[in-house]
């Protein structure tokens, strides 16, 4: 019996035979194309910048791409080998880490002993300019990831002095002043971080991290009248507060009443009223209420004594004097094993990497 079939223009392709079933050329589903996905640079640095202008904030978003499409083999273009995951990268200056970060990569200095043998392939002028720009970009890497910011300033600095050749696609001088600028905002160091920002837009206007650095030098202007702001505020307040004891005091004089809980109170909100932002501050009016007043007669007393030991510990660490603050914890804990449930300092200096940089 003869199957007949369809009628088709004279001009259409003839159908082929495969494997004895027959196609009709231009009727085969088309093999969908896969979406290709663009990660905007300059969004993400601004991204990063807005997140660092948050107080207490020290994660980041990392770099990501997407692999092109995978080609099916044929005969002119044979299966490529399977690929291999690429080492974790450390971010760019365009990303930065998340909020669960991934491994580090293999072969970043993360050990302190690595750390002097990578410096050292920096400056081997012996080693090919790109195996130096390699070494300096590992160090950078590993020192942000770290979040060792006055390892990573240092550094840093060093390497805008060498003028390394570009290594995939980051430039070392450029990697180097943005992380530099990041690393001087996390040391707070309001007037240094606003010049190496002016020199980095002088000499990167087009840079993907421009934005950022631009954000960034904004939030230093912002940065720094919030802080005056807020010292006018703790001025006032412990204005108005010692008058007030002043007064207290006068009429407790008055009916021979003692005057020590109305100074104990006024001596503890000195402690307490510059905490979280002026640590020197803090540091010296908590140390100087324990001096004056111990740990008191009562439980009341007792625990104004802990949350003052609490803070001065919390100032410790805002001024990354680390070693004495786990000396101060460790001291206060034997102390008053208690006490630990009281105030919240042991979390904090617990919470602190055992490498973490004063």
């Amino acid at each position: 019996m003869t199957q007949r079939l369809p009628d088709r223009d004279p001009e259409d392709a003839p159908p082929e035979r495969r494997g004895g079933t027959l196609y009709v050329q231009g009727e085969e589903e088309a093999e969908p194309v896969p979406e290709r996905r663009r990660v905007s640079t300059v969004l993400t640095a601004l991204l990063v910048a807005a997140g660092l202008a948050l107080p207490g904030v020290a994660v980041f978003l990392r770099n990501s791409t997407t692999a092109p499409p995978r080609q099916e083999p044929t005969m002119e273009t044979p299966r490529p080998p399977e690929e291999t995951a690429p080492p974790a990268r450390s971010p760019t200056p365009a990303a930065v880490e998340p909020a669960v970060p991934p491994p580090l990569d293999p072969l970043l200095p993360t050990q302190p002993e690595q750390v002097p043998r990578t410096r050292a392939l920096v400056e081997d002028t012996s080693l090919p300019p790109l195996a130096r720009s390699a070494a300096a970009l590992r160090l950078l890497d590993a020192h942000w990831m770290r979040e060792r910011w006055r390892s990573l300033a240092r550094d840093a600095e060093r390497v805008t002095q060498l003028d390394l050749p570009r290594f995939k696609e980051r430039l070392p001088d450029e990697q180097a002043r943005w992380t530099l600028i990041m690393a001087l905002w996390n040391l707070r160091e309001w007037d240094r971080m606003t010049k190496e920002g002016e020199t980095f837009l002088r000499l990167y206007p087009e840079s993907p991290m421009a934005g950022s650095v631009g954000l960034q030098m904004r939030n230093v202007v912002y940065n720094r009248d919030y802080e005056r702001q807020s010292q006018k505020d703790n001025t006032e307040t412990l204005r108005k507060a010692e008058s007030q004891a002043a007064q207290d005091i006068a009429e407790r004089e008055k009916r021979g009443e003692p005057t020590e809980p109305v100074r104990r109170k006024l001596a503890l909100l000195r402690c307490t009223v510059p905490t979280g932002m002026f640590h020197q501050e803090a540091l010296t009016a908590c140390r100087a209420f324990q001096t004056e007043f111990g740990v008191g007669s009562t439980p009341v007393e007792l625990n104004e004594y802990r949350d003052a030991r609490g803070l001065e510990i919390r100032a410790l660490v805002g001024l990354r004097r680390y070693t004495e603050a786990r000396k101060e914890l460790a001291a206060f804990l034997a102390s008053d094993p208690e006490g630990d449930q009281r105030i919240n300092a042991g979390a904090v200096v617990r919470g602190l990497a055992p490498d973490a940089e004063e």
